[in-house]
């Protein structure tokens, strides 16, 4: 059965025949279908690896595509219905139903248009159309096939430009391209309803599969976020770091605890402070939201303290408070860049140096290297400047921003902040 079948397969994809239904007992039928699914099976398993290859790549992330996220979102049931029931019968019958000429509907559906000449022109141009069909049906029976692939790219985001994906899109699909192919042939050999019966068994016995596999501790989803992470080993730092923070997601390659939660969570009436060794561990870390949101901060500080286990402790302190303003302009515009794609920002245990950074920002480093002092940038300039500091205590910080730069310390004055403290 197995060797005859495969005859059979070859035969087929080397020459697509509309007309190669058999009548035959319903046994003889499951058998087909099954040895049939099992020659298959192998090389729709392999071809899944281009996944990785362009994970690899960086074309895709293998853990951005939708069949992921409905498992993290949607009841068991219903993704078991709409996977194994509902996707097969509308994908066979826009697919595979027509590859019959008497179901061609999609196909005929483009000739409508001759009606508007009459009976006669109509009639003609169905037959030149379906002579065509005949002569080319190996074309139509591929294009069915390949079309049914590539509509499966949508299930993928891209990483990089949206042309490398479609690049990539033959080899991401290829498993649905070879599925087609056979789907293809059960839909001619033994009918539509069996395809249909083939496509919804194959697609329960991978979901099934993705249900059963046991969950990932560092994915977590919700309905209001996706959260990735992994603690990051001594051994596992690296020192060419690409971490990325945009309006609808944050991405880390690694940080440290107290770093991320300084980001997080420090701004003119707050701030974070060390304080175990609990900080001082690594991540790799990715946070999409799957709502809109104002405040993606705030909703990774409630992902991190529900999954992570990483809690803060809010308290309100005094502080002095030291305000940074323009004290001799004339001074300072020495200093101004023109405008340019970023701020770059190098601090080293010698020195400080910002380029094409505005005073708010700098404002904001000075605060991280002398932590026992709050600074808070008062005025409204928004130009960007060149300075270059030695790393110096605080006082003489103040004597070289105003002596060379003409920028002003003033204070201190007592004010008061949120403190966080990782419990």
């Amino acid at each position: 059965m197995f060797a005859s079948t495969f005859k059979e397969l070859l035969a087929f994809l080397r020459k697509p025949k509309e007309h190669i239904a058999q009548s035959e007992p319903t046994k003889s039928k499951i058998k087909l279908l099954f040895t049939a699914y099992l020659i298959f099976l192998l090389p729709v398993m392999l071809s899944s690896s281009f996944f990785l290859l362009a994970e690899h790549f960086e074309v895709i992330n293998g853990e951005d595509h939708k069949l992921i996220d409905m498992l993290g979102d949607t009841p068991v049931a219903v993704t078991l219905f709409l996977v194994a029931v509902m996707a097969p019968i509308w994908e066979e019958l826009i697919f595979r139903l027509p590859l019959r000429w008497e179901r061609a509907y999609l196909f005929q559906i483009f000739l409508s248009p001759l009606r508007l000449g009459g009976k006669a022109t109509y009639q003609n141009g169905v037959q030149g159309f379906h002579t065509w069909w005949q002569k080319n049906y190996t074309y139509v029976f591929y294009f069915t096939v390949f079309a049914f692939g590539l509509i499966h790219v949508a299930n993928f985001k891209a990483e990089g430009p949206i042309w490398q994906l479609m690049l990539w899109a033959p080899l991401l699909v290829m498993p649905q391209i070879l599925l087609g192919s056979l789907l293809g042939f059960i839909r001619l050999r033994l009918g539509f309803w069996w395809a249909v019966l083939l496509h919804g068994s194959h697609n329960l016995l991978f979901v099934s599969i993705a249900l059963l596999a046991p969950a990932e501790a560092g994915v977590h989803q919700t309905e209001n976020y996706r959260l990735t992470y992994e603690w990051i080993s001594a051994d596992q730092l690296s020192t060419n770091v690409n971490n990325q923070i945009e309006p609808n997601e944050v991405s880390f390659e690694q940080i440290s605890v107290d770093d991320l939660f300084r980001f997080l969570i420090t701004n003119d009436s707050s701030r974070y402070q060390a304080t175990d060794t609990t900080g001082q561990k690594m991540l790799k870390l990715d946070f999409k939201p799957k709502v809109s949101t104002l405040d993606l901060k705030r909703l990774l500080v409630q992902a991190l303290e529900e999954h992570l286990d990483l809690s803060l402790e809010r308290t309100k302190q005094p502080i002095d408070l030291f305000e940074v303003t323009i004290g001799d302009e004339s001074k300072l515009v020495a200093y101004e860049q023109g405008p340019e794609a970023g701020s770059q920002i190098q601090i080293s245990p010698d020195s400080l140096i910002f380029q094409y950074t505005n005073l708010k920002k700098i404002t904001a480093s000075l605060q991280e290297q002398h932590w026992g002092n709050k600074l808070r940038y008062a005025g409204d300039d928004y130009n960007l400047y060149e300075i270059r500091l030695l790393n110096l205590d605080f006082e003489e910080l103040q004597k070289e921003l105003s002596g060379r730069y003409g920028l002003k310390i003033s204070g201190p004055k007592v004010d008061s902040v949120w403190m966080y403290r990782l419990k």
